[in-house]
């Protein structure tokens, strides 16, 4: 998918407003990101802001990423707890340092998922790339779109509502879907010793999702399926922030055959996924976000852990899976879905065979891959 070339080497300035470490993917995908672009050959410093945070782990600890970048933290006032307004003090300091700290350290690339802080160099950065990961057109953006060199975005659907815009931005726009490590999700173990690892059941079928439970992941419509299953099946439910995972469980938690783990350690995931018999990506079409402009991690993570994938046929998934890696079900459909899961559960031989296909297509997607069709 992606091409090989010889580069100069830059200094690339990643600017994000994020705690970091995150509970959150972005953190996993800014964190890899940054280390594929140094992988490159290029030297990467990331700018965040000095925020109080829950995880004291170091983020190349946290995220199993080489030390081969710089993590700068800025100083920016603690008055999150004013809500909205909290937010928008931080967000206007860190704007504000972010740029003093541009001046410093005078990079060839200024790079950032975040229109809101690329606005503030539009006229003193040469080299603008903006990486957006949702569908939005207020000033910020349409201001970044018309200055920046390239805007990069996950998916086609993201690409085409772009253009629907401005047309004008097709020579800008790169698409390069999100990628994954190959070599973590590479583990020696077998489904029985993930499971006694993790302390899983031995005796169950096991259907598994990682990731938030927001509406438009999908989560929900797994869970209701799991109404249906079987005392030898479970559905197993790994992630959620505190305050969704307190909803999910006040809703699901009674189903006798719906586990749900909520947040594990990054490392621990390889091992949930080696453990499952069938990995759900039960994305909703009712949401453009979900449908069209997405590029799951969670999805190039079940295609390198060699399990089956059952997934929503959206678009969006449909650029990477297709009938031959997965199965694909119609999307908010919990019977669908259970019927799938069932199939791949009673017929193990087409499930393993998607599965091989799954994880050799998955090669075309690594960090490094797309750190070099980026630059």
């Amino acid at each position: 998918m992606y091409s090989s070339v010889i580069f100069l080497r830059m200094k690339i300035l990643y600017i994000e407003n994020i705690r970091l470490p995150t509970e959150k993917a972005h953190g996993i995908q800014i964190m890899k990101m940054c280390e594929a672009f140094s992988t490159a050959g290029h030297d990467v410093t990331l700018l965040v802001p000095k925020r109080k945070n829950i995880y004291n782990t170091d983020p190349f600890d946290f995220y199993k990423v080489k030390k081969n970048f710089i993590i700068k933290r800025l100083w920016v006032p603690n008055v999150l707890f004013l809500g909205p307004l909290g937010f928008w003090i931080q967000s206007l300091f860190f704007a504000e340092m972010s740029a003093w700290y541009f001046w410093k350290f005078k990079p060839d690339i200024l790079y950032s998922r975040e229109e809101r802080i690329l606005i503030n160099f539009i006229f003193i950065a040469k080299n603008i790339f903006w990486e957006s990961h949702r569908g939005t057109w207020n000033i910020a953006s349409r201001i970044v779109a018309n200055f920046c060199k390239k805007i990069i975005v996950i998916s086609k659907g993201l690409q085409d509502f772009y253009l629907s815009k401005l047309p004008a931005l097709k020579s800008k726009i790169i698409v390069a879907p999100d990628g994954v490590d190959l070599n973590f999700f590479n583990i020696n173990l077998s489904k029985d010793e993930c499971r006694r690892k993790l302390s899983l059941p031995l005796d169950k079928k096991i259907a598994l999702y990682t990731g938030h439970l927001y509406e438009w992941k999908g989560a929900h419509i797994l869970a209701e399926a799991s109404r249906a299953i079987k005392d030898d099946e479970s559905a197993v439910f790994v992630g959620g922030t505190s305050h969704d995972l307190k909803k999910f469980i006040n809703i699901y938690g009674n189903n006798k055959n719906c586990l749900i783990l909520g947040q594990k350690p990054y490392s621990d995931i390889p091992f949930y996924l080696k453990s499952a018999d069938a990995l759900v990506l039960p994305n909703s079409a009712r949401n453009d976000i979900g449908s069209l402009y997405t590029s799951p991690l969670k999805l190039f993570e079940y295609m390198a852990s060699g399990v089956p994938v059952v997934a929503s046929r959206v678009p969006a998934i449909c650029e990477i899976l297709n009938d031959s890696n997965s199965t694909l079900i119609t999307p908010d459909d919990p019977n669908a879905l259970y019927q799938a899961i069932k199939n791949v559960f009673n017929d193990n031989f087409e499930a393993q065979n998607k599965a091989r296909k799954a994880l050799q297509d998955v090669n075309m997607y690594t960090w490094n891959s797309r750190a070099k069709l980026i630059l």
